[in-house]
């Protein structure tokens, strides 16, 4: 990528001269685009720096308006990509879950105070990291070993279990029932293809309109839901014209005996079935972290937003909720097929009120939809710009209409192709379920890597953003993350299968098997074992470990990865093991308007390069040759010098 901006390379060759080797000064692809001498990764915003802005794309990319989203879009961009279909149909699911109105309430309190917690942790490292991409920089920036592979799996995530297939969907399915058609396969696909290239169109050609657009449809989902909450309270204090119909059941949820009455029947699997769901729920609060090079004052902006944009959600579901069991009985609610917002419309208005719920809820989509592309565009765009992906620069450029066209196609495309291949039933289940569960997986490894930055051990990475999070919050989110990671393998109770013909874990498999955790944990335990065959000194695993994670002037990981990680034979079932580097060394590259081509090399040759560079051979202190006797000299360990060649003898 360093070969369409030599200058930036050039720069970054002067700051390499100045920081402690292997520090994290950039792209994980060792294209360092700061041009901020002598400052770490983060340390780099602290003075309105924008990498994103100085090392994606061409200058011309960049215009003077890109910042462009305050805090209200800010606001309305979380609130759109969490308020979706969840609270319109996942009530009843809460309530058969809990076993008692009372239990079900507490759940959505629950769920809201452990996504607060992921608020605070997404806040601390958005105010640390300030830039688009979201969580791919904080994994480069906290898993740098093995080098490139996080990149190249999310790259992989965000391309395949991000696609807004589903959502799309489902948008198509409320459309054709608002219509009075009957939903088929066909129809709904249909409309749902026409509302992608909708969101592809308005937010790629005219990025102003669409962000507009977003805007707007996010406050007429916040006032349809004061709106649903109001007439849930009027019918509550008996106010005259909000009263339940005489042909439906009337409501008594909230007596004392009836607020409680089921509670403790339904098991601690089902409790955490409907936890799940919750959580589910508030899914959606990291987007503005993923586009925060185009938030004007990220930092301010992030702190005021997210808070603000998590208290409208959580007031917006535990007010919804509260009218939902004012107006909709209890046996209703558990016994009826349809979904809770249809009975509460009906109930109050009649049945013919029934077809504005589906508006409702395609309106809903249709915002989420467009909040999801353009989150997603963008992270998409920074993958271009870091060189993880082929032609990096077409997909890094905001031509021509000042938006990332390309990144926004991208998504696209895959969308259409999951929304079009996969079969109705098991396949397409498991495709929803795999983007849900993908999304766990991120946010554990994310809120293991800051309890991590909150160690000793880490000190030496310089982790001081404006935010910092409480310790016990980030164990909390960390905790909650793991219980969703976890949770799938429980195995459901008899007669309610989630698939016909897969096991009840298969959704697990697709992401698990994508994260290549078994390349993580062969290269550990290698490391590892290797180790101790080398080092002549009682090391325990945990240290050899911490050598190996924190990464300081050590370059014990750095040895053995070079040699180790070509007998991973797991790694070879990477195709994305590659990536793009300059045909010359970054500090040979002085003229600021050359653009040479780039050429792929595999890894093992950047490992390889880099140990050279880590040890260039003569110089200040002894030269070492041999790989094993590194780990000592690097360690600090005496070991003995090599033994003299033997004496020639005349023949």
């Amino acid at each position: 990528m360093a070969d369409h901006f030599p200058q930036q390379a050039k720069q970054a060759s002067e700051t390499d001269k100045l920081l402690p080797h292997d520090s994290f000064s950039g792209s994980a692809f060792g294209t360092k685009c700061l041009g901020s001498k002598g400052l770490s990764y983060a340390q780099s915003y602290k003075d309105g720096r924008d990498g994103v802005a100085q090392c994606g794309g061409s200058r011309g990319d960049f215009s003077q308006t890109k910042r462009q989203l305050g805090l209200f879009s800010a606001v309305f961009l979380i609130f759109n990509c969490i308020i979706g279909t969840g609270i319109y149909a996942t009530p009843s699911i809460i309530l058969r879950s809990s076993g008692s109105v009372g239990i079900a309430l507490l759940t959505w309190i629950v769920g809201a105070l452990l996504a607060s917690t992921g608020i605070a942790v997404y806040i601390e490292l958005g105010t640390g990291l300030p830039r688009s991409g979201g969580e791919k920089n904080y994994l480069e920036f906290m898993y740098r070993r093995p080098r490139f592979l996080i990149t190249c799996i999310f790259a992989v995530y965000i391309l395949l279990m991000r696609s807004q297939a589903a959502n799309s969907i489902v948008f198509g399915e409320y459309v054709v029932h608002s219509l009075s058609i009957t939903p088929s396969r066909y129809n709904t696909r249909a409309v749902a293809f026409l509302c992608l290239t909708f969101c592809l169109l308005i937010h790629g050609v005219t990025p102003t309109v669409g962000l507009r657009l977003q805007n707007t449809l996010g406050l007429s989902k916040l006032v349809i839901l004061f709106a649903i909450a109001t007439f849930g309270m009027f019918c509550l204090t008996r106010v005259p014209g909000f009263s339940v119909d005489e042909s439906y059941e009337m409501p008594d949820n909230f007596t004392w005996s009836k607020f409680w009455e089921g509670s403790g029947t339904t098991g601690v699997n089902a409790f955490a079935t409907g936890l799940f769901n919750v959580l589910w729920s508030f899914e959606g609060y990291t987007r503005v972290n993923q586009v925060l090079s185009e938030v004007r004052d990220p930092v301010r902006t992030i702190q005021r937003a997210a808070p603000l944009a998590m208290l409208l959600v959580t007031t917006a579901y535990i007010s919804v909720n509260v009218a939902y069991f004012a107006v909709v009985a209890k046996a209703d609610m558990l016994g009826s097929g349809t979904i809770v917002a249809a009975l509460f419309f009906r109930n109050l208005f009649g049945a013919t009120a029934e077809k504005a719920v589906s508006i409702i809820i395609a309106i809903s989509m249709l915002g989420n939809l467009l909040a999801g592309i353009f989150s997603g565009g963008r992270v998409i765009q920074e993958l271009g710009r870091e060189g993880v992906l082929p032609h990096s620069s077409f997909f890094a450029s905001n031509e021509p209409y000042n938006g990332p066209l390309a990144g926004l196609f991208t998504q696209y495309l895959f969308s259409c192709i999951l929304m079009l291949a996969p079969p109705p039933g098991d396949a397409y289940l498991v495709l929803v379920s795999s983007s849900m569960y993908s999304i766990s997986m991120i946010n554990t490894l994310v809120s293991f890597g800051l309890l991590l930055l909150h160690t000793p051990l880490y000190r030496e990475w310089k982790w001081s953003p404006p935010f910092r999070a409480p310790k016990f919050v980030i164990i909390i989110f960390f905790l909650s993350n793991v219980f969703l990671v976890t949770v799938p393998f429980i195995p459901p109770v008899p007669g309610s299968r989630t698939y016909k013909h897969l096991p009840y874990w298969a959704h697990v498999a697709v992401p698990r098997r994508t994260s290549l955790e078994h390349v993580w944990c062969r290269w550990l335990a290698s490391l590892i074992a290797r180790a101790k065959r080398t080092l002549r000194y009682p090391y325990t695993t945990p240290t050899i470990i911490c050598s190996i994670c924190v990464g300081d002037h050590m370059s014990i990981s750095s040895v053995m990865m070079s040699r180790l990680m070509l007998n991973l034979h797991a790694a070879t079932d990477l195709g994305l093991y590659s990536t793009y580097i300059p045909r010359a060394a970054p500090d040979e590259m002085t003229d600021s308007s050359s653009s040479q081509p780039c050429r792929t090399v595999e890894l093992d040759t950047l490992w390889t390069a880099d140990l050279e560079r880590s040890h260039p051979g003569p110089g200040p202190g002894p030269r070492i040759s041999d790989p094993d006797s590194r780990i000592l000299h690097d360690l600090g360990v005496p070991h003995p010098p090599p033994s003299p060649a033997p004496p020639r003898t005349a023949s």
